[in-house]
């Protein structure tokens, strides 16, 4: 044994002593080893050690949970679609209305599409819109809707499409 070990031998055989401990159990419990094996177990009851399995099973319940709600998501989308086709059939009737009355209210999504500096194809401004081609009624809304801004002097046709001039 060298010097260097030989001196601290000693040195844990006195504070060993000095404890009335031998010198194995000092060793141990001052190394260190002792305390980290302490520590580990501490914080796996303190912060709810699960087993792999337990995980696994975790995991499967809540992918499962998941996968309902994108279904619930999907037919809620469906659902927000529906209804936003009904709108805009419903407000098209308001705006094809021969016998209307009154003042003639305009889409606001359509108007802060055409005051966007550029021109706008017909075509974009209904794909903006959101509106299906299927959409035929919705469709005819927005090009009486668009007629109607150009005879006020608001939008001009252009090669490229309409342009805001109001």
């Amino acid at each position: 044994m060298g010097s260097i070990a030989r001196g601290l031998y000693d040195r844990w055989k006195r504070l060993a002593k000095k404890a009335d401990d031998n010198i194995l159990r000092f060793v141990e419990e001052h190394s260190g080893v002792a305390s980290k094996i302490k520590t580990s177990l501490s914080q796996e009851e303190e912060f709810d050690y699960r087993s792999r399995m337990n995980l696994l099973e975790e995991n499967e319940v809540l992918r499962a949970t998941i996968e309902e709600r994108d279904t619930q998501i999907r037919g809620l989308k469906l659902t927000i679609e529906g209804l936003e086709e009904n709108l805009r059939a419903a407000r098209a009737q308001l705006t094809l209305n021969e016998d209307f009355t009154g003042v003639r209210s305009f889409d606001k999504k359509l108007l802060d599409i055409l005051r966007k500096p550029g021109t706008h194809s017909t075509e974009g401004i209904i794909r903006l819109l959101g509106i299906n081609h299927k959409e035929q009624v919705a469709i005819k809304a927005v090009y009486t809707q668009i007629n109607r801004l150009e005879s006020y002097g608001l939008i001009k046709a252009t090669t490229r499409g309409w342009a805001w001039t109001g």
